[in-house]
Formats: C-alpha cells, structure tokens, sequence
C-alpha cells in the first residue's frame, strides 16, 4: 500500500472495511486520504480485502459513495454511538462503511439473460458492448445479475467460406457465431452453451 498519514494518532472515526478491490480502487482510496489529510490510525488486513480505522466519518462515507459510483458494489453504512461530547452537547458516533467490488470489471465479458457483454464502464449502470450484435449496451445493474465468462484462445481452423476455430473444450471445428475478417491464426473467443464468439 501507498504511504500516507498513518499512525500520527490512535484516534479513529470510522472504519473502512473495502474487499475484493483492484490496485486501482485502492490507489483511488489512499490518494483521497493523503490529499485531505486524513489519518489511518490502524489497518487489518484480511483475505479478500482490508479494514482502514482513519479519523474522518466523513471521509469514510465520501470514500464508500465514489467508489459505488464510479466501479458499483455493494455498500453498506452503519454507525454506533461511542462517546458524548459535553462542550457541544451531542452524541459522538463511529461510522463503518464496507464497500465489496464487483468480480468483474470494465474490459470483462459478462452474460446475463440473452446478452453478452464487454463491459466499458461500471457505476450504477454497466455500460458496453454487445459481443453479438455490436450494439451499446446500457443497463442498470440493480436489475440484472451478470455471470463473467472466462476469455479463452482457439485456433483459426478454417476461414473460408465461414470463420471456424478448434473448439478450446471440445476440439472440433465450430462455426464464429460473430465472425469478423481476421489474418490471426489465435483469437479470442468466449463460449455460450455450445456456441463459440470472437471477443
């Protein structure tokens, strides 16, 4: 992890739990709090992910919103009361903001329903590509649950008079469903049932 004001005080607001972030979310993280001068008073790292205890509520919530906005997760906001602040006659709460990314991300192939998918942009949409047909895509992730598929490498079998490739699992020659002009003798292709589609 980037340095930032780390360990300056024991003193925390509110916790941080992200999980299943990129390099890039977190970079987008640890940036925030060293630009505003935010302190990490611990951190716990856990399999998936890690706990940051920093001195903003603030901060914390600000942090959760980007990230939802900008790559879409889940987000959960929570707080508990932890002390009383005589001088100002208020409660004192401590927030936790848990942020868990999606498992795919933009560049990704994605399928839900009837469509495949090369992903673009995530935020509250997921905005892309049809692989089939070519058309943009421009949904709300809210009502979908996409499946990511895995980008395989098939050998050009035959390009004449249609596109074919070795089956990567079976190792027949199938027919591109989505065939474009190509010299590569490798493409890329993602499988859909028994159909086979250049990505």
């Amino acid at each position: 992890m980037k340095k930032t004001n780390k360990m300056q005080s024991e003193y925390f607001e509110a916790t941080l739990q992200l999980r299943n972030l990129s390099e890039e979310m977190l970079n987008l993280v640890i940036d925030t709090l060293v630009k505003n001068k935010i302190n990490i008073a611990n951190e716990k790292k856990h399999k998936d992910g890690i706990d940051l205890y920093i001195s903003s509520n603030k901060f914390a919530l600000r942090i959760g919103n980007e990230l939802k906005k900008k790559f879409g997760g889940t987000l959960k906001k929570s707080r508990q009361l932890f002390s009383y602040d005589k001088s100002a006659g208020k409660d004192l709460y401590r927030v936790t903001v848990f942020f868990k990314a999606l498992d795919f991300k933009p560049g990704d192939i994605v399928r839900f329903d009837t469509t495949i998918v090369r992903i673009r942009h995530l935020g509250k949409r997921l905005v892309g590509r049809d692989v089939r047909t070519g058309r943009g895509v421009n949904v709300e992730l809210k009502g979908i649950n996409p499946e990511k598929l895995q980008i395989l490498e098939a050998t050009v079998s035959k390009s004449y008079p249609w596109l074919e490739v070795i089956h990567p699992e079976t190792f027949q020659s199938v027919k591109i469903e989505n065939p474009k002009k190509t010299t590569k003798g490798n493409l890329h292709v993602v499988l859909d049932e028994d159909k086979v589609y250049m990505v």
